[in-house]
């Protein structure tokens, strides 16, 4: 395999392992986003309770 080649391949992959880490840093985000609305807002949790029990 010629050697441009080579490192193409491994610039396409060390790009396809930020995407998937900047993934987990998103829903780990949104984990804290949520979190932080459940402890300021009660209200919030009645509303996604709500939701919740629409969805069954």
């Amino acid at each position: 395999m010629p050697y441009e080649l080579d490192q193409a391949i491994n610039a396409c992959m060390e790009l396809v392992h930020i995407a998937k880490l900047l993934e987990q840093i998103v829903g780990i985000s949104r984990d804290i986003g949520t979190d932080t609305q459940f402890a300021f807002n009660p209200e919030f949790v009645a509303v996604r309770r709500q939701d919740v029990e629409g969805m069954e």
